[in-house]
C-alpha cells in the first residue's frame, strides 16, 4: 500500500532501543516541504516540530529523529546508521530501505507504511493511532523483535521475516497478521 503522493514521500523519524553508531559530526535540521535529500548526510537529522523532511537514496551516518507534528518519507535505497524514532510525528514512513539500528513510534497520529525495508534492531509501535489512514507493516526483514502494542485504527502486518518475536498487544481492533515468520509470535498476532 502507498500513501497519496503529497504524503507519500514523508516519514517520521523513531527512536531505537539498539545501540547505534554515533555520527562524528553535528545535527543538521531537515525540513524541505517541496524536495528530497539524497546522497551521503555525515551527522544526525533532526525533523523539527511541524516540519516535513524527505530522503531518497540518502545515506545518513547518524539517527534520524523526528518531532511532535512532524512528517518524514525515507525511501529509493535509503539508509540510516543509527536508529529512527518518531515521538508524537504525524506518521513516519519507510520503503524500500535499511535501519542499522532499532525503529521506535510512539504517539504517532496518522499511521505508518513500512514496507520492503531491512530494520537491523527492533522495530516498535506503540500508543499510536492510524487517524484517517492505516498501519501496513509488509514484506521487511526486522532483526530483533517487532512489538506492536496499544494501537488504534486499522492495521496490516503481513509477510515480514523477524529474527526474533512477534508481538501484538491491547490494540483496537486486533491486526490483521498473515504470512510473518517469527521465532515465536505472542498475543493479537499468534497464529
Amino acid at each position: 500500500m502507498k500513501r497519496t503522493l503529497l504524503l507519500a514521500g514523508f516519514v517520521c523519524s523513531l527512536a531505537v532501543l539498539v545501540s547505534a553508531p554515533s555520527a562524528s559530526a553535528g545535527t543538521i535540521t531537515c525540513n524541505d516541504p517541496t524536495g528530497a535529500r539524497s546522497g551521503r548526510i555525515v551527522g544526525n537529522i533532526v525533523v523539527p516540530s511541524g516540519g516535513r523532511c524527505r530522503l531518497a537514496g540518502a545515506e545518513v551516518t547518524g539517527n534520524v529523529t523526528v518531532e511532535s507534528g512532524a512528517t518524514v518519507g525515507i525511501r529509493e535505497s535509503s539508509t540510516v546508521g543509527g536508529n529512527y524514532t518518531c515521538n508524537g510525528c504525524t506518521f513516519a514512513d519507510l520503503h524500500d530501505s535499511t535501519i542499522r539500528g532499532n525503529f521506535e513510534i510512539s504517539g504517532e497520529t496518522e499511521g505508518s507504511f513500512i514496507d520492503g525495508s531491512l530494520i537491523k534492531g527492533n522495530l516498535q509501535i506503540e500508543a499510536s493511532g492510524a487517524g484517517p489512514e492505516s498501519f501496513s507493516i509488509a514484506s521487511n526483514s526486522i532483526g530483533g523483535n517487532l512489538s506492536f502494542d496499544d494501537n488504534t485504527g486499522p492495521s496490516f502486518l503481513t509477510d515480514n521475516a523477524i529474527k526474533r518475536t512477534l508481538a501484538c498487544d491491547n490494540n483496537a481492533p486486533a491486526p490483521v497478521s498473515s504470512g510473518n515468520a517469527a521465532k515465536s509470535m505472542t498475543g493479537q498476532c499468534a497464529p
